[in-house]
């Protein structure tokens, strides 16, 4: 199958699901064997979507993050560090 046509099959079943449509009947059009493949996925989505819910940040932490990103050391990440945890 081509993963492209897919990939926007499953992009088009977002934005319907962002659309609030839900279903079969709301699925994009699609062959026989994509929707064979791509059911379950589409079916995940589903229930994804009305699962997790939409959070937003408090203000605060933002803030808080924010100044802490902009006090960080450029060029440090994590495996700079793992060798001065480790006396290397």
């Amino acid at each position: 199958m081509d993963t492209q046509v897919e990939r926007e099959i499953l992009a088009a079943h977002a934005d319907q699901l962002n659309a609030g449509l839900r279903g079969p009947a709301a699925y994009p059009p699609m062959t026989g064997g994509q929707q064979h493949t791509l059911t379950p996925f589409l079916l995940l989505a589903e229930l994804l979507s009305e699962v997790l819910v939409l959070v937003e940040p408090s203000p605060t932490f933002v803030q808080r993050l924010g100044h802490e990103l902009a006090w960080q050391p450029r060029g440090v990440n994590c495996h700079s560090w793992s060798g001065i945890a480790r006396g290397s």
